[in-house]
């Protein structure tokens, strides 16, 4: 079984997060279908974050760590992703958790079709605390999925979480990753992308994923408000006004 299970590196960014990365990585341990590696990336934290890896039971896959100078989760990512090893890329961030069942239900769909290159779920969105706070957000918002047009895709925020997510490695290398320019509205910047290169995307409509949402996360920052301004100069830039394209 295992030379023919789907390979999948999971990358998990950390700054500052060794209150939460423990309950992170637990979620991985408790993988249905578990990955091929864990590779954590300690983006420059300065409290000490993977000291919460040592109270951990042993992995039944290789933890890899890798430090670099703080340089923001997009940079995090795509040094993980130049160091994975797997044929599927899963990313997790440091306070949020996967269901048990996430890389399986996910993995799924790209095993399945070669042309399908993105994989995403619905998710819930939890507190602080961790408690529940929205059940299944993209059904409850009424955010419609999957997109079949690239107005569809940059009509309005398209809440494809990196953690929600599993991707073709193939397809993000040639995508050429996240854009470390931006610390926020990356995800979207890499989907449109993927979609303009022709790649398939699969939404799976069971939430697969709690989502922490809390004062102190990285969408409440300035700099995340900086990349909203670069993320639609970049839009104006590659979709010109053409009524042709709608």
């Amino acid at each position: 079984y295992a030379l023919t299970r789907p390979s999948i590196s999971v990358i998990l960014p950390v700054w500052n997060g060794r209150k939460f990365l423990k309950g992170a990585v637990a979620s991985v341990l408790a993988q249905s279908l578990p990955p091929c590696e864990l590779i954590v990336v300690d983006d420059g934290s300065t409290d000490g974050s993977l000291e919460a890896l040592t109270s951990l039971p042993p992995a039944p896959f290789p933890l890899r760590v890798l430090r670099q100078a703080n340089a923001g989760q997009s940079a995090a990512r795509n040094a993980a992703a130049r160091e994975a090893t797997g044929d599927y890329l899963a990313f997790l961030d440091q306070d949020d958790h996967w269901h048990p069942r996430h890389l399986e239900e996910l993995v799924a769909p790209l095993v399945d079709d070669p042309q399908a290159g993105w994989a995403y779920c619905d998710f819930d969105e939890m507190d602080l605390a961790g408690n529940l706070v929205t059940r299944g957000f993209l059904k409850t918002q009424g955010v419609p999925h999957p997109k079949r047009s690239i107005y569809d895709c940059v009509a309005g925020d398209l809440m494809v979480l990196p953690s929600a997510s599993v991707v073709r490695s193939a397809a993000f290398a040639e995508a050429g990753g996240f854009d470390e320019a931006l610390s926020g509205y990356e995800d979207d910047d890499l989907f449109v992308r993927f979609f303009r290169l022709g790649w398939e995307h699969v939404f799976v409509a069971r939430p697969l994923l709690r989502f922490r949402v809390h004062t102190t996360g990285s969408s409440a920052s300035d700099r995340f408000l900086e990349s909203r301004v670069r993320y639609a100069a970049k839009l104006m830039a590659i979709l010109p006004d053409d009524s042709r394209m709608f």
